[in-house]
């Protein structure tokens, strides 16, 4: 398996464009690194859900495809993970590097096989399971109406968990009608291993931009507010980044705003998640009681202009170091450099971008750069759930 090495920086955004994994199918981009004890494979589709219908046959298909994968190698030394987040859905396996070539063989012939009927009904009784359990619950309508909003449906009227419920009625066939990579793929494969990298003649590339042509300007904030009788309040909020914005800046404004705010040792305060969707924006959610959420939406906004204002409160030089050894531990296991290679490649990154971005801990961007990201960053959906 070749090996490369690039400086490039892959895009944000992509996946709107139609492009995929720029290899051909089924080549792994392999990527060497070599302190480390053991080896990677990750296999990754797009999370490209457009209704909820298609995104119950995601997660079901996914569980058997996961089950599908460990029992294939059940023999080998080896730990199956799955993950997934706005961008993409991740199989990993962490392996023996003696292991790595059966391993990869057999993702591979699982992957472009039909799933077993056994699989998937499991997979689709367990889902069910599930839903009996959360569909109704606050949590469970907050995220409907958000994700909705994300694919751009009409957030206000998603469904109920009655009818997400109703929505599993033959996913179970639909599973084993096709072969997860002809439905899903090609997927992109990243294998990380031993080795020492090959240097790279193209390490001055310019770096790939989110978008092309002059901006657009910004829309007026889209805001839903659905009325709820739970004393917890949920809010969601999604910002578009500037179109020059690349993907490893995008990742270190999240984890700025992260930095940023976990000083607020807030009681009222219950979760704060952040992610970068498939789209290239910025989706952060976030709960507290009823009376503090628009406190913290105000908080929030209030802190993505401070990362952008050169005299503001908020101090890089304070937050950087952070959150660069945050991402470097994020990068540094043989998983993680797996998987965000292969969410680069997802988003239509070369693989010399892909290599990059993954090891991208070793130059972060300047930090007048991640100001001039996080100012042009513009709010443009917003869901609150809860009492009013």
């Amino acid at each position: 398996m070749a090996v490369v090495a690039a400086c490039a920086v892959p895009p944000l955004d992509a996946q709107d464009t139609g492009l995929g994994p720029s290899g051909a199918p089924d080549a792994p981009l392999v990527i060497a690194r070599d302190w480390l004890p053991v080896a990677s494979v990750t296999m990754a589709f797009p999370a490209s859900a457009r209704t909820q219908r298609e995104d119950l046959l995601t997660r079901a298909s996914d569980r058997a495809l996961l089950a599908a994968i460990r029992e294939a190698t059940a023999d080998e030394p080896a730990r199956i993970t799955y993950d997934r987040d706005a961008t993409a859905r991740y199989f990993v396996a962490t392996v023996a590097p003696g292991a790595l070539e059966s391993v990869l063989d057999a993702m591979r012939r699982v992957s472009q096989s039909v799933l077993p009927p056994r699989l998937a009904g499991d997979a689709v009784s367990a889902m069910r399971g599930d839903l009996s359990f959360r569909a109704d619950l606050p949590r469970s309508r907050f995220d409907r109406v958000l994700d909705a909003q994300l694919r751009g449906e009409d957030g206000a009227l998603a469904g109920d968990g009655a009818a997400e419920a109703a929505e599993l009625e033959g996913l179970a066939t639909d599973i084993g009608a096709t072969a997860p990579a002809d439905r899903w793929g090609p997927p992109a494969w990243v294998v990380v291993e031993d080795g020492e990298a090959i240097p790279s003649e193209e390490t001055t590339a310019l770096p790939s931009l989110v978008a092309t042509g002059s901006a657009t300007s910004p829309s007026p904030p889209l805001r839903t507010q659905v009325p709820s009788d739970a004393v917890t309040r949920w809010a969601g909020s999604v910002f578009r980044f500037p179109p020059e914005t690349t993907l490893v800046e995008a990742s270190f404004v999240r984890l700025l705003l992260e930095e940023s705010l976990a000083h607020h040792q807030d009681p009222a305060l219950f979760e704060f998640d952040t992610e970068i969707d498939a789209r290239g924006r910025l989706v952060v959610r976030l709960s507290t009681s009823a009376g503090a959420s628009a406190g913290w939406e105000a908080r929030l906004d209030d802190a993505i202009v401070q990362l952008g204002s050169d005299g503001g409160v908020v101090r890089l030089d304070q937050l950087l170091p952070p959150v660069r050894s945050r991402w470097s531990r994020e990068l540094a296991a043989a998983s993680g450099a797996g998987r965000a290679a292969a969410e680069a490649l997802l988003r239509g990154a070369t693989e010399l971008q892909a290599v990059a971005f993954a090891n991208s801990a070793g130059s972060p961007p300047a930090a007048e750069r991640l100001r001039a990201v996080a100012r042009g960053m513009t709010l443009v959906i917003r869901v609150v759930y809860g009492s009013n």
